[in-house]
């Protein structure tokens, strides 16, 4: 499952809020289906998605913990921002134009 926000739609958003991003509100991938490529594919369609927003870049946030999913977001082209949003670690991913 995937959920994507254009946060540039939103009237008022929060000031955590980045406007010029496509935020992956939740990527979610059962234990039995990781690693055979369906995270890879999703993150494809988002960043597919983002450039059809005409949107720089993707940004996402993740609960820290042991066995958690930022080793996949980095290997994906992902960062830490270095900021929390609601307790979660935030990351982000510059697309390049292609």
């Amino acid at each position: 499952m995937l959920a994507m926000i254009d946060m540039s739609r939103y009237p008022e958003p929060e000031e955590a809020d980045d406007r010029e991003s496509a935020y992956i509100w939740r990527l979610l991938i059962g234990a039995d289906y990781q690693g055979k490529g369906y995270g890879r594919a999703a993150i494809a369609e988002a960043e597919a998605v983002a450039r059809e927003w005409r949107l720089p870049r993707v940004s996402l946030s993740f609960v820290d913990q042991p066995d958690g999913p930022e080793g996949f977001y980095q290997k994906s082209g992902f960062v830490r921002t270095g900021k929390l949003i609601d307790g979660e670690v935030q990351m982000l991913k510059i697309l390049m134009d292609d």
